[in-house]
C-alpha cells in the first residue's frame, strides 16, 4: 500500500489543529424580531441597535462569548402582529435556537408553537395574562418586572411623596392588554390607602385625549400615573403644562420615561418623574467599549452617535446582556457549542446577573441585578427611578419595587441534554 510522505502528512496535520477550533466554537444564532420600520420605527431602532452592537462588541473585542462567535439572526415585523409567526418560523429555518420578541403580543401568539418546537421566548417587561402562566410555560421568558408590578411600583413612588388617604388619583394609559393587565392590582393598592383611582383609558395611537383631559380638569387629581407608549406620552405631557398640573405629582411607566416622551416639551417637563428598566447615559464602561470598539471600527447600527446611551438603546444593550450571560451559563454546564432549545431554556432559568458580575460586564448602574430560576422567572421586579431635568433624565438614588433575592441551586427544571 503506498504511503504519503511525512511531510505531507505534517502538513494535513497542520490544517487539521486549525480546523478543529473552529468546529469547536461554532457560531451561536441568536433570533431577533425587530421593529425597526412601522409606527414605532423610532423607539424599536434604538432597541435593536443597542442589542446589535453589544453582541458586536462581543464578537470584535472576545471573540464572542468564551470564544465562540455570536450570529445575531434578524427580521423585521414592523411591530405588526401578521409578521410575528412568519418571522419566528423564518428565524427557525436559519438556526436560530432561541428569540428574543419585542412584545407581550408576540410571546403569546407564539406560546403554542414555542412549547412545540422547544423554542424560548425572551422579552424584558411584558405581562402574564393569566396567573402563574410563565411558572407553567416551559419556554417563555418574560424577565423583569410585569405590568402589575411595574404599576404597584409606580403607585408605591406617588404615595411616598404624599399621603394619598381621600384624595383622587387618575390613571392615565392606553388602552392596550399590557396596560388592563394591571387594573385590579391598582384597585387594590387604592382600596388600602383609602384613595379614590379613577381609570382614564386612551384609545390606540393615543394622541386624542381631549375626552380624558376634561375629566381631570374637573377632578383636579393629587396625582396621576402614566402609562402610555410612543405619542401618546408627549401629548399627555403637553396637556398637563396646559392644565396646570405640576409634573411633580405625574408618575410615568417605563415606556413614559423614553427621552422621546418628553423632549417635545422638554423645559416644561421638568421634575416630571418615571420608573425605568435601565439607566441613561454612556457614562458606563460598557458603552465605552462599545464606541471605542464597534464605532471605532465603523461597525455601529446608529446612524446618530448621539442616540448611544439613550434609554431605548441602553434597553438594547440590557437585552444584548442577558442572551450573552445566558450562553456563557449554558456552556458552563453543556460545553462551549451551540445550544439547543432546551439548553437556552436551562441557561434562562438560571441566570446570575448579580452586582459583582455586572461590574466585571462594565455594566454596573445601567440595569439592574438579575437572578432567575424555576421558581422565579422574571428574576425581579426592581426598577430605577429618574427625573427629567429639563433637558435630560436624572437618576434618582433610590429604587422602585422588589430586589432578587439569591438565586438558589435548583435542577428540577430544563436539565437540558
Amino acid at each position: 500500500m503506498k504511503r504519503g510522505n511525512p511531510g505531507q502528512w505534517a502538513r494535513w496535520g497542520a490544517l487539521m489543529l486549525g480546523v478543529l477550533p473552529l468546529m469547536a466554537f461554532a457560531e451561536q444564532a441568536i433570533g431577533v424580531l425587530q421593529y425597526r420600520t412601522g409606527p414605532y420605527a423610532a423607539l424599536g431602532t434604538k432597541v435593536a441597535g443597542g442589542l446589535e452592537d453589544y453582541l458586536t462588541l462581543l464578537n470584535l473585542r472576545d471573540g464572542g462569548v468564551n470564544g465562540q462567535p455570536v450570529k445575531l439572526l434578524s427580521c423585521e415585523t414592523g411591530y405588526r402582529m401578521d409578521r410575528v409567526d412568519v418571522c419566528a418560523r423564518q428565524l427557525q429555518a436559519r438556526g436560530a435556537t432561541v428569540l428574543n420578541v419585542p412584545s407581550s403580543g408576540a410571546m403569546l401568539m407564539l406560546d403554542a408553537w414555542s412549547e412545540q418546537q422547544r423554542m424560548p421566548l425572551l422579552m424584558t417587561g411584558g405581562f402574564t395574562p393569566e396567573p402563574g402562566k410563565l411558572a407553567t410555560t416551559s419556554y417563555q421568558f418574560a424577565l423583569g418586572p410585569d405590568a402589575a408590578a411595574e404599576a404597584e411600583a409606580m403607585w408605591r413612588t406617588l404615595a411616598q411623596a404624599q399621603v394619598l388617604r381621600g384624595k383622587t388619583v387618575v390613571d392615565l394609559y392606553l388602552d392596550s392588554d399590557y396596560a388592563r393587565a394591571a387594573l385590579p392590582v391598582l384597585d387594590g393598592l387604592a382600596r388600602q390607602a383609602e384613595a379614590r383611582l379613577i381609570h382614564l383609558p386612551v384609545s390606540p395611537p393615543g394622541e386624542e385625549q381631549q375626552d380624558a383631559w376634561g375629566q381631570i380638569g374637573r377632578l383636579k387629581p393629587a396625582g396621576m400615573l402614566l402609562r402610555g407608549w410612543d405619542r401618546m406620552t408627549p401629548v399627555a405631557l403637553g396637556k398637563a403644562v396646559e392644565s396646570g398640573l405640576p409634573m411633580s405629582r405625574i408618575i410615568g411607566s417605563s415606556w413614559s420615561g423614553l427621552e422621546e416622551a418628553v423632549q417635545p416639551v422638554a423645559p416644561q417637563a421638568k421634575g416630571y418623574t418615571s420608573v425605568s428598566l435601565v439607566a441613561e447615559g454612556q457614562r458606563f464602561p460598557v458603552i465605552e467599549d462599545i464606541k471605542r470598539v464597534v464605532y471605532g471600527q465603523g461597525q455601529g447600527r446608529m446612524l446618530q452617535r448621539q442616540d448611544l446611551g439613550s434609554v431605548a438603546y441602553n434597553r438594547g444593550v440590557m437585552q444584548g446582556i442577558i442572551l450573552a450571560e445566558a450562553l456563557r451559563g449554558g456552556q458552563s454546564r453543556f460545553g462551549v457549542r451551540s445550544l439547543d432549545g432546551r439548553q437556552w431554556a436551562w441557561s434562562l432559568s438560571h441566570l446570575n446577573l448579580s452586582p459583582a458580575r455586572l461590574q466585571a460586564l462594565g455594566a454596573e448602574g445601567i440595569m439592574l441585578p438579575l437572578q432567575t430560576r424555576c421558581q422565579d422567572r422574571r428574576g425581579s421586579t426592581q426598577l430605577f427611578l429618574q427625573r427629567w431635568d429639563g433637558r435630560r433624565w436624572q437618576p434618582l438614588p433610590e429604587k422602585a419595587g422588589l430586589a432578587p433575592s439569591p438565586a438558589a441551586e435548583s435542577t428540577s427544571c430544563h436539565e437540558g441534554a
